[in-house]
């Protein structure tokens, strides 16, 4: 009889290999920086290296500095992020706030030195914080631990997030009023919407959007035809222009085109007084190309990651119009050629 032994478990060399995998590998530093990147310069890398910094003659002071990235605060501010390991500390990263008068020395130095010209060592330094500046906890000069991933709310709380590269949604609650001949026919109705865009830059972006207005027919028209409801409806293609006039205000315009549906509608029975056919429940309807215009008022909250605004604005919206007439021996009910409405409402954004 032959003797046999059983192979290894597979699984068994498996969890062995992760376990020594596991072992051998380092700790992972340093930490991977959690906010956007500033350049000095267009022609520099994102982290500067000792070579760099010895061109630059940055941070020389600081002992064990291995390489230095900028980057954007939470609040807009830029910061500086040593990357540090020496004798007596070991390995670290430490945060450093940069001043606007500091900043603006650094990126003329950097621009002289890749043009290869001679700059005067400035006396810009870093300013002292006021202590009434809410934000002086997590500010702070000359330097400090690193922050953790995720800082309180609390702490983040304040600052608006910039537009440039966000997507952006709002939703719309309003009301609005045709101020033409087709008046006639619409009575003032409420509106709803919603819209998407994409911030191009902080004062730009393109906005897709859909609306819906609900209302009912003139009550002298609903007495010669019956009772009914009217509906409104538009896809509309808008670029936003917002114009800062504060910390938080800004005034905006925006300005596209669409496509926009108007529509009587009866329900139960209806006799046609064209064809004298009774009818169940009736239809009239006009869709038409047109364009919109809308201006007001926005202001931005306050959030961490996303940019939030609410605004609030007064638009019109306008298209060709066919030809209604309605009549009974009494009366004629009749509008034609352009379409016009004025859009009151409030508009609250967010980031996605």
């Amino acid at each position: 009889m032959t003797s046999m032994t059983s192979p290894p478990c597979p699984l068994g060399l498996i969890l062995a290999a992760a376990l020594l995998i596991a072992g051998a590998a380092p700790a992972s530093w340093p930490p991977p920086p959690t906010a956007e990147a500033v350049l000095l310069h267009p022609d520099l890398p994102e982290y500067l290296d000792r070579g760099w910094l010895e061109r630059l003659d940055l941070f020389l002071e600081v002992d064990g500095l291995q390489r230095v990235r900028f980057e954007r605060a939470v609040w807009g501010a830029v910061l500086a992020r040593l990357e540090i390991d020496d004798s007596q500390q070991g390995a670290r990263v430490v945060i450093r706030n940069v001043t606007g008068a500091y900043w603006r020395e650094l990126q003329a130095r950097a621009a002289a030195m890749l043009a290869g010209e001679p700059w005067p060592l400035g006396a810009a330094d870093s300013a002292e914080l006021d202590d009434t500046d809410p934000l002086a906890q997590i500010r702070a000069w000359p330097e400090v631990p690193a922050p953790p991933a995720r800082l309180p709310r609390e702490l983040l709380a304040a600052g608006q997030v910039p537009w440039r590269g966000h997507w952006l949604a709002l939703i719309e609650v309003g009301a609005r009023l045709d101020v033409t001949a087709f008046n006639t026919f619409f009575t003032p109705m409420g509106q709803i919407g919603i819209a998407f865009g994409r911030g191009l830059s902080d004062r730009v972006a393109p906005l897709l959007g859909f609306h819906a207005g609900f209302g009912d027919m003139r009550a002298d028209f609903e007495t010669e035809f019956g009772e009914g409801r009217t509906n409104v409806f538009g896809f509309t293609l808008n670029t936003l222009y917002r114009q800062p006039v504060g910390e938080r205000h800004s005034l905006y315009l925006e300005a596209g085109g669409g496509y926009h549906i108007r529509s009587l509608y009866w329900g139960g029975l209806f006799v046609d007084v064209r064809t004298g056919q009774l009818v169940r429940g009736y239809v009239v309807e006009q869709q038409h190309w047109g364009w919109n215009l809308r201006f007001g008022w926005m202001r931005g909250r306050d959030h961490p990651s996303r940019p939030r605004l609410l605004d609030i604005g007064l638009g019109v919206q306008t298209s060709p119009a066919n030809r209604w007439v309605f009549q009974t021996d009494d009366r004629v009910f009749t509008a034609a050629d352009r379409d016009i409405w004025v859009i009151f409402s409030v508009r609250f954004w967010d980031g996605l």
